[in-house]
């Protein structure tokens, strides 16, 4: 049986539409400040455990409340907390930390983390995914240990890995 075939002669072939981005890759550089909203998700807002003026390590946790509904929120570069400043989201006031980025240093590693994660129990895998920060995949951001399942991701892949 002959394959049919899904071309056809004529027309025009467009490498790359006007406007269209390039596939060129560019190191972003590094923000002078971040602000880290001390809300995330779900969750109710906390209270930070830093103060105006530490220095703080890429990873280190700003804020968290293990007694309610909310996820630790995390430093995502190294530098100095240098204000606490309300900004709005979604039209609600949070009140948010201000970070001078300084000098790249190495990340903060989560206490009790393993390379040999097949091998930790249930509640172990779920303790450090909670102070990871990891939360449900959708829009609500329920700390993974109010949900039913955890989700591991790898590329464009999901699976599902239940763990009750």
């Amino acid at each position: 049986m002959k394959r049919e075939s899904r071309r056809f002669k004529g027309g025009y072939s467009f490498r790359r539409f006007k406007g269209t981005l390039e596939s060129k890759l560019e190191k972003a550089k590094r923000p002078e400040k971040v602000i880290i909203p001390l809300k995330q998700g779900f969750g109710k807002e906390l209270q930070p455990n830093v103060s105006i003026g530490d220095d703080v390590v890429a990873g280190q946790v700003l804020a968290r409340d293990d007694e309610s509904l909310s996820t630790p929120i995390h430093a995502t570069v190294s530098g100095k907390v240098e204000k606490f400043t309300p900004v709005t989201i979604s039209g609600k006031r949070i009140n948010s930390v201000v970070i001078k980025t300084g000098e790249p240093r190495e990340p903060r590693i989560i206490e009790e983390s393993s390379l040999e994660w097949q091998n930790l129990s249930r509640d172990k895998i779920e303790k450090l995914l909670y102070h990871c920060g990891v939360t449900s995949l959708g829009r609500s951001g329920i700390p993974t240990h109010f949900n039913s399942s955890v989700y591991f991701t790898g590329g464009c892949r999901t699976n599902n890995y239940s763990l009750h």
